[in-house]
């Protein structure tokens, strides 16, 4: 059984949850609601809680401000919003879950089935950078799932990532040997494609600020300023140059 509670300020939502947990996920059992920062204080102190169902948007605050106020948390969280923020995006980079209002029932089932089997060894790690991010309002670091937990990285230290079949491979700056990750190469592009990264081949993606040079061919190639040469497949060959010759005007 999975103790949780809803922490949502706005009642329709907080009843359209719980009508929706109590048809489709048995397995979550309800301590209770709050529908402010200070009544989930109180609620969380009062409560041994495995799971909480937290909106991002509350009456007297923030789900982050909540966050902060709190000591060794120890439960897991799904974040729950209305809308698609910058957020979202930090959690997205910190491998925390949430949902989308109206809540959609597979993708609440698929978000607890992903608590079930995942473990919250992690999450005060996770949280500490979701709030380092979302104060900053940029994401600076992205929690890396490997075979035995998460890695914590840069962004900017990340050279290319390489698509390994179901896994890919992260170069960093510095380092010889490259990070297995259990996420895969078309993951990583969809989150990182608006922080200066491109894919220029079907196996790799890489950041554009460790460029040294492009070498014209069919294709062509890049040469990293870690030294290495990753061939330009032709049809990216267009979009890359396009790239590095606005970065040039």
């Amino acid at each position: 059984m999975i103790k949780a509670i809803i922490v949502e300020d706005e009642k329709p939502s907080a009843e359209n949850l719980q009508m929706i947990l109590q048809a489709e996920v048995p397995e979550v059992k309800l301590l209770g609601f709050a529908n402010s920062v200070k009544t989930a204080i109180n609620l969380l102190s009062t409560n041994d809680v495995d799971l909480v169902f937290l909106d991002i948007e509350l009456g007297d605050g923030t789900a982050f401000e909540l966050l902060k106020s709190l000591s060794n948390i120890k439960f897991n969280i799904i974040f729950t919003t209305a809308f698609e923020t910058y957020a979202i995006k930090a959690i997205k980079f910190n491998a925390l879950d949430y949902l989308l209002k109206p809540i959609d029932i597979e993708e609440l089932k698929q978000a607890v089935k992903k608590y079930q089997s995942a473990s919250n060894n992690h999450i005060q790690e996770k949280l500490k950078h979701l709030l380092e991010n979302i104060q900053q309002h940029k994401v600076n670091k992205i929690a890396i799932p490997t075979h035995n937990g998460f890695q914590f990285i840069e962004i900017k230290d990340i050279i290319w990532i390489k698509s390994s079949g179901n896994y890919s491979e992260l170069q960093m700056t510095g380092k010889k040997e490259s990070i297995v990750s259990s996420r895969s190469l078309k993951e990583y592009d969809e989150l990182l494609n608006s922080n200066g990264f491109l894919r220029i081949h079907n196996s790799y993606t890489i950041n554009l600020d460790h460029i040294e040079k492009y070498v014209k061919g069919v294709g062509g190639y890049v040469v990293l300023d870690n030294g290495e040469k990753i061939e330009v497949s032709r049809r990216k060959k267009e979009h890359l140059i396009d790239i590095i010759e606005k970065s040039m005007s």
